[in-house]
């Protein structure tokens, strides 16, 4: 019987573990909240018929300078760091490109700002610019910036889409920067902003449409069994739509320019070609002369038309109701609100 032998072969690793210094990147914010640049253009009138045009700019439509933030930055005692920013848009971008944000379907904004280290402005938004040359130690104790990054900028606006009459621009919130007091260079848009801007008014342009002579349309669309309104976002039964006719007239517009008539208002949340009514239950198509209806709010369902020898034009509609959630309406009058807009490209 041979002898066998059993080899045991014992093998030894090491690991090691390495850590890397612990970066600060301190984010700052406003001691009182976000520093709010607020826009207000007022009412911008372009006089020159041949401006209203894709493209033309207003530049600069607004500037602020002069102002000066406080912040405190949640970084301890590092060393070695170096005020960095980022900053967001929160509009879309415009087809147009080069900086361009979409305001609404006619106006487009662009928002530069400056640091008193950078060669020229910057277009909002970017991410993790840093200053040149501003080494220091952070600390979380309040310092006054009078020079701040986004204290310093302009805005420009520009025309997407020609238009008639007014554009009105509701106050909202454009952008935000962010601070921070970093040694990696890397300035996370995180908790609150040192720097708020809003934007407001109003764009008025010579060419003008008046829909309905200016005053309100009121169409009565008669009366009906409420157990009719048995499907979600059909008519009751043997329902005819009531046809009613909208005049147009219009100044500083070619006969042959390409206009169009849209529908703005609230739609259903259940029927979204329907407009909500104050009934729950109950909503209102409108279609033009073909039956097809004009969605509210899509600026591609429109109806083209044209202006006769007098600048004038006569559009045809229908409307009629539907339910818009399948439950029996709650027997009652009912009305709804919405503005015909007129474009042209």
């Amino acid at each position: 019987m041979r002898n066998s032998k059993v080899f045991f072969v014992s093998i030894c690793c090491c690991i090691a573990f390495f850590s890397e210094p612990a970066f600060s990147n301190g984010n700052c914010h406003g001691t009182s909240g976000p520093n709010a640049v607020s826009v207000n253009i007022g009412n911008l009138n372009i006089t020159d018929p041949e401006k209203n045009t894709v493209g033309y700019s207003v530049d600069p439509v607004d500037t602020w300078d002069g102002l000066s933030t406080t912040m405190s930055c949640n970084c301890g005692s590092a060393t070695n760091v170096i005020w960095t920013f980022t900053a967001q848009m929160y509009l879309p971008p415009s087809a147009a490109g080069d900086g361009w944000y979409s305001v609404n379907n006619y106006i487009d904004a662009k928002i530069r700002i400056s640091d008193k280290y950078w060669d020229v402005p910057k277009d909002i938004p970017f991410s993790n610019q840093a200053t040149s040359g501003n080494v220091t130690k952070c600390n979380s104790a309040p310092v006054t910036q009078p020079a701040a990054t986004g204290t310093h900028g302009n805005m420009a606006l520009r025309i997407s889409k020609p238009f008639v009459g007014t554009t009105f621009i509701p106050n909202m919130k454009l952008a935000s920067v962010y601070s921070c007091m970093a040694n990696d260079g890397q300035c996370i848009p995180d908790g609150s902003p040192t720097m708020d801007y809003y934007f407001s008014g109003t764009v008025t342009v010579p060419q003008n449409c008046i829909v309905g002579a200016g005053t309100q349309l009121v169409v009565s669309l008669g009366s009906f069994f409420s157990g009719d309104f048995e499907v979600a976002g059909q008519k009751p039964q043997s329902y005819t739509p009531k046809t009613f006719n909208v005049p147009i007239q219009c100044n500083d517009l070619s006969a042959t320019a390409n206009l169009t008539l849209r529908l703005q208002g609230t739609p259903s949340a259940d029927v979204p070609n329907a407009l909500q009514s104050d009934n729950p239950d109950v909503g209102v198509v409108v279609t033009d002369g073909s039956g097809s209806p004009l969605v509210p709010n899509d600026s591609s369902s429109v109806i083209p038309f044209q202006l006769d020898d007098s600048n004038r034009a006569n559009v045809t509609l229908h409307a009629y109701p539907v339910g818009t959630t399948g439950n029996t309406p709650e027997v009652g009058q009912f009305t709804t609100l919405a503005y015909l807009r007129v474009d042209f490209s």
